[in-house]
């Protein structure tokens, strides 16, 4: 086992809402807040407090896995989120991730289809049609 790798996978995790957040951005260009707000919260349900969701995107626009272009309305800023090549490529890593997790649980269970993001995703996109 590579200690410096499973580093890297806990490091993905240790923000909850980021991966989900990159999703959203990766599936549709730009967004509000509001917007992915909404949207985490129907996907989620309970309660998300606005305050979590300011720090991912702060933390995701430090590092360089998202934009954040201003978008002044009279002189208030109604800020568009864009993801960027580097936030791509990490949502490619956490779709791989879940693909490997996806195909072990089933395996697990005892199932012998196996289902890959792709799947998971068009079945997801059915549903909201």
């Amino acid at each position: 086992m590579d200690i410096g790798q499973l580093d890297e996978v806990a490091d993905l995790f240790r923000r909850r809402l980021e991966p989900l957040i990159l999703a959203l951005l990766a599936t549709q260009s730009p967004r509000k807040f509001r917007g992915i707000g909404t949207e985490l919260l129907a996907q989620l349900g309970g309660h998300l407090d606005d305050n979590a969701i300011t720090r991912a995107l702060a933390g995701l626009t430090k590092r360089g896995l998202i934009v954040k272009a201003s978008n002044m309305a009279g002189r208030r800023d109604f800020p568009d989120y864009w993801i960027t090549r580097k936030g791509h490529q990490r949502h490619a890593v956490y779709c791989a991730i879940l693909a490997a997790y996806a195909k072990t649980s089933q395996a697990a269970a005892g199932s012998s289809t196996t289902a890959t993001v792709h799947d998971i995703g068009a079945q997801r996109d059915s549903k909201a049609a």
